[in-house]
């Protein structure tokens, strides 16, 4: 009977840890993500469901994306859970995000997730800008020297 409660007890601990997000430099963002955005959220979504839920953004910049696939400039949908306890990633309505996520291969939405790169444009430094905007990164790269700022030479981490 106790080792069907530790392990019920364990089991509710990992999934209630499954939507946690470490620290993870602005470098490891923006080369995780198969596509970076500059847009404006339009509209957000009703009601919490568990189902998926867009917003609707205006993209303002493409800053990444891959070479099959075109991004449209103009409005888009950005689809995410539909729930906060599996991993919704949260927008504000007319506000300006740095959105990075994944494209459906089978569909082609633009998804992104609780961990994937969302920032607002007024919270980042104006160096951190201008390393997305000039797309200053090496994803080849994957030692601790390449996720430095671009004016202290210090390691800067974005916790979302």
């Amino acid at each position: 009977m106790l080792l069907l409660y530790v392990l019920t007890v364990l089991s509710m601990v990992s999934w209630s840890l499954g939507c946690s997000c470490g620290e993870t430099s602005l470098h490891q963002y923006v080369c995780g993500s198969e596509f970076v955005i500059k847009c404006r959220v339009q509209t957000v979504p009703g009601s919490e469901t568990n189902a998926d839920v867009y917003y609707v953004v205006n993209v303002l910049d493409i800053l990444k994306q891959p070479s099959p696939h075109a991004l449209p400039m103009g409005e888009v949908k950005i689809w995410t859970p539909g729930n906060d306890g599996i991993c919704k990633a949260p927008l504000a309505l007319n506000e300006e995000y740095y959105i990075g996520g994944s494209i459906d291969k089978r569909t082609g939405k633009l998804q992104t997730y609780l961990c994937n790169f969302r920032s607002k444009v007024s919270t980042l430094k104006d160096c951190q800008k201008r390393m997305i905007a000039e797309n200053m990164f090496d994803c080849s790269c994957k030692t601790p020297e390449c996720f430095q700022d671009c004016r202290r030479g210090r390691h800067v981490f974005i916790r979302l």
